[in-house]
């Protein structure tokens, strides 16, 4: 992680991309809750990248949102992902092909998924409530007997 971090801040990626939602506007609405100061109580946030303009989106919860091989086609060549992105090409990051990630590759990755692990949800599924497991009845008394001894399915949780 502290590899990923460094190949982040030497690309220059805090330039367009910050990471700290702000209480302005409607950041609320795009990138979920405002940032709160224990987010950024370890060394990996220190400094905190708040970015110079916000130009690609905020990443401080970016990471488990999208797989390894989406950013790395995106780290690789923005466009064929993200059409029109201004973000620019970082080939130097794998060995020829967005499927061979290189050390630094491999670091940036792991970073920018590691990027608001800590959250117990993520901004756009908040609102998600999945829907309760609905059982056919059963008619016979050896099935009922079957569906008492089985770990109940579902509860309270919510997925993140």
């Amino acid at each position: 992680l502290r590899a990923g971090r460094r190949v982040y801040v030497g690309e220059g990626c805090w330039h367009c991309h910050s990471q700290f939602v702000r209480p302005v506007s409607n950041e609320e609405q795009r990138w979920g809750p405002v940032a709160r100061s224990e987010e950024y109580q370890n060394e990996l946030q220190r400094p905190v990248m708040f970015g110079t303009r916000r130009v690609g989106p905020d990443l401080s919860r970016e990471g488990g949102r999208r797989s390894n091989d989406w950013h790395a086609v995106h780290f690789f060549h923005p466009e064929s992902v993200s059409a029109g992105s201004p973000m620019p090409e970082y080939p130097w990051l794998f060995d020829g092909h967005p499927d061979k990630p290189n050390r630094n590759g491999l670091a940036m990755l792991t970073y920018i998924q590691w990027l608001g692990s800590w959250q117990e949800s993520y901004p756009y599924y908040e609102a998600y409530v999945p829907a309760a497991l609905i059982r056919p009845e059963v008619e016979s008394e050896s099935a009922e007997a079957a569906d008492a001894e089985q770990p109940a399915v579902g509860g309270e949780e919510q997925v993140r």
